[in-house]
C-alpha cells in the first residue's frame, strides 16, 4: 500500500506555515502534478490567513483571537489532508514511480515495498510533451538515456542525457507519437548494456 506522508501534525505554527509553503510551491513546480486539488490558491491564502491570524493574536491577546487562530489551523489542515490525498492518488495510479512522485512534492512515503532491482519504465506527467523515466538502481551509479522512434534500427538510437540518478526528465517531445526509451550502465561504448526498451505514446 502506497501511503503518502506530509509530516505537518506535530510542527510548531511557524514550521507548519513554512511547511506548507514548501510542498505548495514544490507541487507547482513539479511536471507529475497537473490540476492539484484543492487548488493551490486556496491552500496559500489558506495558510496566509493563518499566518495573519497568529500575528492578530501576538498583538492583541484575547480568547477570541486564540480561537481564530485555531480555527484557522483547521482549515488549513484539511485543506492540506485533501493535498495529500491527491498526491497519493497520483503515486497509487504510478507505483513504479510513487517515490519520485511524493519527493516531487516534498512528501515521503509512509509504506511502500520498494523497486525491483529489474524496475524500470516511462511515464507521461502533467506537462504536454513531458515523460518521466525512471531506472533500476545499477552498480555504476551512471546512467545513460537513449530515446528513437524505430527500436529496431540500431542506429537510430540518440543521447538524450547521463545522470546520477535514476530517474529523468525528458521534455519537448511531440504528442500522440510513439517514442521508445532505455538506459545503459554508462560503460564504454563496446561494453555499455542498455535496457529492453519501454514503448510510449507521448501526451
Amino acid at each position: 500500500m502506497i501511503v503518502v506522508v506530509l509530516m505537518l501534525a506535530r510542527l510548531a505554527l511557524p514550521d507548519l506555515i513554512a511547511r506548507v509553503k514548501l510542498i505548495s510551491e514544490s507541487i507547482a513546480a513539479s511536471a507529475y502534478f497537473g490540476t492539484p486539488t484543492p487548488p493551490l490558491t486556496d491552500v496559500d491564502a489558506a495558510r496566509v490567513a493563518l499566518a495573519n491570524a497568529i500575528t492578530t493574536a501576538t498583538l492583541t491577546p484575547s480568547r477570541e483571537n486564540r480561537k481564530k487562530v485555531k480555527d484557522r489551523r483547521r482549515e488549513l489542515m484539511e485543506l492540506m489532508e485533501r493535498v495529500r490525498e491527491y498526491v497519493q492518488g497520483v503515486a497509487r495510479a504510478n507505483p513504479l514511480f510513487a517515490e519520485n512522485i511524493a519527493a516531487a512534492a516534498s512528501c515521503s512515503l509512509k509504506s511502500f515495498p520498494g523497486r525491483s532491482p529489474q524496475s524500470y519504465g516511462a511515464m507521461n506527467t502533467a506537462v504536454q510533451g513531458t515523460v518521466a523515466l525512471l531506472a533500476a538502481i545499477n552498480p555504476s551509479g551512471i546512467y545513460h538515456w537513449q530515446m528513437t522512434l524505430t527500436p529496431a534500427d540500431d542506429n537510430s538510437w540518440v543521447s538524450i542525457g547521463i545522470t546520477s540518478k535514476a530517474d529523468f526528465m525528458k521534455s519537448g517531445l511531440s504528442s500522440v507519437k510513439k517514442y521508445y526509451f532505455r538506459v545503459g550502465n554508462g560503460g564504454a561504448v563496446e561494453s555499455e548494456v542498455f535496457s529492453e526498451p519501454f514503448g510510449l505514446v507521448i501526451q
